[in-house]
């Protein structure tokens, strides 16, 4: 048992109840913590190699990307809820997700991390999947855009840039920005399509 958990449980009775003790109600508000998946993803961007080479050299380490929403390049991006269907599932779970980048320079994907975020709604019990890690890891070599590079493309409204000469986004923002628009933008989320 968790002995934090037990100093609070004794320090503040009646404050923290246990699972068996949740009712259903309750159950259903509950999501699996931003703050748990975020050290979570630091440990995974070193540890999610299988070769004691490629550990020792940390030649294949990711890194969490930077928000690029923010203007201080120091602030990751943070952890967002989404509801997606991820590979082996049977259907779209609602899920707490984060992106990889590989160490370094490179400004693009290396994988993609989503946990079951809800509960469930039953009294007394989490849901079955809750908590489950699911991870999608890219090739070395793939070009699929970072968030970073997708949100520099997106700024710059490059037009001429393949994929996005018909982005209506970019065509609005550009457009816009042209006339004196002032515009801000709002989170950039992460999906794995295709």
């Amino acid at each position: 048992a968790d002995p934090i958990l037990k100093t609070w449980m004794k320090a503040y009775p009646g404050t923290v109840s246990k699972t068996s003790e949740i009712s259903g109600d309750l159950m259903s508000h509950l999501r699996y913590p931003e703050d748990l998946l975020k050290i979570q993803r630091l440990v995974l961007s070193r540890y999610h190699v299988t070769r004691a080479d490629a550990l020792f050299s940390g030649n294949d380490n990711w890194r969490v990307p930077n928000d690029p929403a923010q203007e201080d390049r120091s602030v990751f991006q943070p952890p967002y809820y989404l509801t997606l269907k991820m590979p082996g599932q049977e259907a779209p779970s609602f899920s707490l997700t984060t992106p990889f980048m590989p160490s370094g320079d490179r400004q693009v994907l290396s994988g993609f991390l989503a946990v079951d975020a809800d509960a469930g709604s039953q009294a007394g019990t989490k849901a079955d999947t809750y908590g489950t890690l699911r991870l999608l890891e890219l090739p070395r070599d793939s070009n699929v855009k970072g968030p970073g590079q997708v949100q520099n493309d997106i700024n710059s409204s490059n037009t001429s840039s393949p994929g996005f000469s018909t982005f209506p986004l970019s065509v609005y923002l550009n457009n816009n920005r042209q006339q004196g628009s002032r515009v801000t933008l709002g989170n950039l989320l992460t999906l794995p399509v295709g």
